[in-house]
């Protein structure tokens, strides 16, 4: 073969070919992308429940303490703090 022949022939499979490898690594792109996406999307839900929940947690907290805060405000300003309504808020 020759030179003019063999570069029609690397020209008529690299015609061919290019297409085939624009699809190959159109797919491996996309399933880098997906795969990523995929990753992403588990942080995104762990940091949404981990949110949720401190948020729960310190919704509870903040109620605890402004119930123990009332019942020291009452305890207080009683006269006699050890009268039988005082002891049963001392004992909550």
């Amino acid at each position: 073969m020759s030179w003019p022949q063999i570069k029609d022939w690397v020209e008529l499979v690299s015609k061919l070919a290019l297409p085939f490898v624009l699809a190959w690594v159109g797919l491996l792109l996309v399933r880098d992308i997906e795969v990523r996406k995929a990753g992403v999307g588990r942080a995104s839900e762990f940091k949404q429940k981990w949110a949720d929940s401190f948020f729960d947690t310190s919704h509870e907290f903040m109620k605890s303490t402004e119930r123990y805060m009332s019942i020291l405000n009452q305890l207080q300003g009683m006269s006699n703090p050890n009268s039988p309504f005082g002891t049963k808020l001392q004992e909550e």
